[in-house]
């Protein structure tokens, strides 16, 4: 279920943009194509095993793989989500329901308090005053706060692919938590690496779900389709190619 909210505030229409470029139509489908299977392995660190939800909340969903994840502990779960090209390609699920924006509005939605809220890879984004707010407002008062975050370490890949592209979020941290906000208290901050078994196909998918690293790609490529002459080029020069990522995962509550 999808849902699109008008009346967002100027700072959301800002993130809104900003997401848009970064996953734009042809890197979202590559992004909803294949994403690597953290999200649950990360939630499974974060939440105890005899403790669920009623009503979950995943704040920058994307194609809605993180929001799918928490629907294994919640009974509902909520997306939203600043790009739109993201949310068109969302993944449907009977007990998730998107909408558009960011988390600096959570009237948007059509529930007005949550049991858990989770940010996954969005933090850095959303993080302002502004979301302390709304998160101080919507969260039960034994409610959690989950972010996690986790990167596919490719450079070296990249390299020997020839490709040289700047890195689209220099500025981006992957650490990100709400460490820093008395509000509230941090259980859990940890990191991690974990070894990735992925196909040389859904490599090539996460490779392009990247918009400059799609651009670089496109004009190493020319007219060709990109997918197919990168999926062909790692088969090429590395039939095998190990990759690793590292994971960032912390919990919160209220003080």
């Amino acid at each position: 279920m999808i849902t699109r909210y008008a009346g967002q505030s100027e700072r959301s229409c800002a993130r809104r943009e900003k997401m848009t470029h970064l996953y734009n139509d042809q890197t979202a489908k590559h992004y909803a194509a294949f994403r690597p299977e953290l999200h649950g392995l990360i939630l499974r660190r974060l939440i105890r095993p005899r403790e669920h939800f009623q009503i979950g909340l995943d704040i920058g969903c994307g194609t809605g793989y993180s929001a799918v994840a928490l629907t294994d502990h919640c009974d509902w779960v909520f997306g939203l989500e600043p790009s739109q090209p993201m949310l068109d390609e969302a993944t449907v699920h009977p007990r998730v329901s998107y909408a558009n924006g960011g988390g600096d509005d959570l009237s948007v939605l059509s529930k007005e308090r949550f049991d858990v809220i989770s940010f996954a890879g969005s933090l850095c984004y959303a993080k302002t005053d502004q979301l302390k707010l709304e998160l101080l407002r919507t969260i039960e008062p034994d409610g959690l706060v989950l972010v996690y975050d986790f990167q596919v370490l490719l450079e070296d890949l990249v390299t020997r692919l020839g490709v040289s592209c700047p890195a689209a979020t220099s500025q981006y941290n992957y650490t990100e938590n709400l460490g820093d906000w008395p509000e509230f208290a941090t259980e859990v901050a940890e990191t991690d690496r974990v070894k990735l078994e992925l196909s040389i196909r859904e490599i090539s998918h996460i490779l392009l779900a990247d918009s400059d690293r799609y651009a670089s790609f496109q004009e190493l490529f020319r007219d060709a389709d990109p997918f197919d002459c990168l999926t062909k080029q790692i088969q090429q020069q590395d039939r095998e190619p190990q990759l690793h990522a590292e994971i960032y995962f912390s919990r919160h509550s209220l003080v």
